[in-house]
């Protein structure tokens, strides 16, 4: 619980928690695609024999392969088990992102309503962490002497 607060302190917030995930999720999938079309689609062996312009084919399309994994090679093992590992990373890095936003939606509300924390103070760097410290501390001291006398 309150490594999800100081998640939600750390980030100033929802919004940025959200922007920071998606930024992530977006360069790593971006990275996954270049990585197979480099890896995979791109014939670097004719790629290497362009010196000039009258060895170099006139369009890149030229250089693409059509169906990089008809053939079965020890290269092409080790592509397809890249590929997976980055997408099984891929995978459970969405999950996080989306557990993430679970916490920091719970965080939120306990800023919110327990310790009257606004998120524009957050947003805004106008509060310590230690501040928050104290409220929750404060907050437990009160919830813990009324369930003791009730």
């Amino acid at each position: 619980f309150y490594t999800s607060l100081y998640n939600y302190y750390y980030h100033r917030g929802l919004i940025p928690l959200i922007g920071k995930g998606i930024v992530e999720l977006t360069s790593l999938f971006f990275t996954l695609g270049l990585s197979v079309f480099l890896f995979a689609y791109l014939d670097w062996y004719k790629l290497v024999q362009c010196t000039d312009e009258r060895s170099c084919e006139e369009k890149l399309s030229d250089y693409v392969i059509d169906k990089p994994f008809s053939q079965k090679s020890l290269y092409n093992l080790l592509v397809i088990l890249y590929c997976l590992l980055f997408l099984l990373y891929g995978i459970f890095s969405t999950f996080t992102f989306i557990a993430s936003i679970s916490d920091a939606l719970t965080a939120r509300t306990f800023f919110e309503d327990k310790l009257g924390i606004d998120t524009r103070k957050l947003e805004g760097g106008s509060i310590e962490w230690d501040d928050i410290v104290q409220k929750t501390i404060t907050l437990q001291k009160k919830w813990t002497m009324s369930y003791r006398y009730t």
